[in-house]
């Protein structure tokens, strides 16, 4: 039988295409900012690490 209970025809077909293409371009928007996100953290997080070792303590807040 497959996906459809019926079959479409190559309008619907098209719709179909354009509205998982759409989707597509949404996902790998969202990908994007979320490894962007991702590097401003990790970023973050060692600019805070190199801080902590300027000012005598190693990563975990304690002194050597």
């Amino acid at each position: 039988m497959g996906l459809f209970k019926r079959s479409i025809n190559s309008d619907e077909y098209e719709k179909l295409a354009k509205r998982i293409t759409d989707v597509e371009a949404g996902l790998d928007r969202l990908v994007a900012k979320f490894m962007s996100l991702r590097g401003l953290i990790h970023r973050k997080k060692l600019d805070q690490g190199l801080e902590e070792t300027d000012n005598g303590e190693d990563l975990k807040g304690g002194y050597p």
